[in-house]
């Protein structure tokens, strides 16, 4: 089993099939990478799916005369599959973590397909697209651990036509949503890719079992600019780390509005925890809806229904080519994948799933799920708790000392900065909960 993980990408490694079964930690040496000691140039992309140790199988090629559309992606009817098809989930890489997050001086542990890991360093080189080390583009990158399973949220991001409304007011409008009618390019034991026609234009790539590249191009027209392409790259790696609780991270890019994205030129001032409160966002948009699927799911699976990813044009309404990638993830994983991931140990259908179990305060704690984990969010989490202490001490002394000096401007002047001093103190008190938790409600969001 390759294991790897990322600096401002992740990093591609390469370990021995793991089968120990023992209870304890079991330590991995892994590729490592810093800003301080690596080159500034990142790997090219992924050409083919070799270089992910995926089946040498070359990909079939659909044809372009149409005749895909009149077949459903999912496959219901029982038939022998061959051997070369199948995919080992303990043969692949898997991302670990961003390295910026990690402290070299400490192994960290990690649970990847429910086995225990320890994470060690070494030294190694990571693999992006080219257009994240071009000048005009600026990128950032997050991860958080959820409480959902590796189809949930693979299925997720093979979806980007609920953007515009899971996610209303953050990434998308509502009012902005149009047809997106994909259609597939290849597809085979190693993934598969499609795009759509149109503006703007959105190609996929999903390299099993955990990488999925979403390239979108925008053609637009600005004033004085004139005519203009927009490029925004999204790259997530979504790790099954046990049942129930998949890591998700992303590294993204973009050509435009630079301005408002961390990065090392002067003129990028918005810090990196900064950014991390709107992809939170995101992540909270997707957490409640995705859990009651689960839950819908689940509950389908106990009735009888058996295999989900087998009976899912019938437990979800799927009508339209937006829906095409999430149907061929959900057919990859059913005939390559054996329905869910090779986890170590025991385990079995009838154990209970976190998103079963955990309130929506436990869903969405940004604290635990990604503060703990992001070097950026737990400094400046530390630095808004000193801060918040320092006018909260201020407060008490200007107002404590405000009736003192015999100087009627002097004492207002302290009655002012305490009140000012409470006041901030308040306001800090409010930012902070964007480290730890907010609440989400679609309807709120007009």
């Amino acid at each position: 089993m390759a294991v790897s993980f990322a600096s401002a990408t992740p990093i591609f490694g390469v370990s021995s099939n793991a089968s120990s079964n023992s209870p304890h930690h079991q330590s991995v040496l892994l590729p490592f990478i810093s800003k301080t000691i690596a080159s500034p140039k990142r790997g090219k992309l992924l050409k083919t799916p070799i270089h992910v140790a995926s089946p040498t199988l070359a990909p079939a090629t659909i044809p372009e005369d149409g005749a895909e559309d009149a077949e459903p992606l999912i496959e219901t009817a029982d038939s022998e599959e061959n051997a070369s098809s199948k995919f080992s989930w303990r043969d692949h890489w898997y991302p670990v973590s961003l390295v910026e997050d990690l402290d070299p001086r400490y192994p960290t542990p990690f649970q990847l397909l429910n086995r225990d890991l320890v994470i060690w360093f070494d030294k190694s080189a990571a693999q992006l697209p080219d257009d994240f080390d071009k000048p005009e583009f600026s990128s950032v990158t997050i991860q958080r651990d959820l409480y959902y399973g590796y189809d949930t949220l693979m299925e997720n991001v093979s979806d980007p036509s609920h953007i515009d409304f899971a996610h209303h007011k953050v990434t998308g409008r509502r009012d902005r949503a149009k047809p997106l009618p994909f259609k597939m390019q290849s597809t085979g034991p190693w993934g598969f890719s499609g795009a759509n026609e149109g503006n703007p234009r959105i190609s996929t790539k999903f390299v099993a079992p955990c990488y999925y590249i979403n390239k979108v191009e925008i053609d637009t027209k600005l004033p004085v600019l004139g005519d203009q392409k927009w490029v925004i790259w999204i790259c997530s790696f979504n790790v099954p780390m046990a049942p129930g609780k998949t890591r998700s991270i992303v590294c993204s890019a973009r050509n435009f509005f630079q301005v408002t994205m961390p990065g090392p030129k002067w003129w990028q001032v918005v810090p990196r925890w900064y950014e991390h409160w709107t992809s939170n966002k995101v992540y909270d948009g997707d957490m409640i809806v995705l859990q009651g699927q689960e839950k819908i799911f689940l509950s389908k699976s106990k009735d009888g229904v058996g295999d989900v990813n087998k009976e899912y044009t019938k437990l979800t309404f799927t009508p339209t080519q937006a829906d095409r990638f999430v149907l061929a993830f959900r057919n990859w994983l059913r005939r390559h994948g054996n329905s869910q991931p090779e986890w170590f140990g025991a385990t079995n259908d009838q154990q209970t799933l976190p998103s079963i179990t955990l309130s929506k305060r436990q869903m969405m704690d940004r604290f635990e799920q990604h503060t703990l984990k992001c070097s950026s969010c737990r400094s400046a989490h530390s630095s808004f708790q000193s801060l918040q202490k320092f006018l909260i001490g201020a407060a008490i002394v200007c107002g404590a000392t405000a009736g003192v000096p015999p100087d009627m401007q002097i004492r207002i002047a302290l009655g002012a900065l305490a009140i000012l001093s409470a006041g901030l103190a308040y306001a800090v008190n409010g930012l902070q909960k964007n480290f730890v938790f907010v609440d989400y409600v679609h309807a709120d969001i007009d």
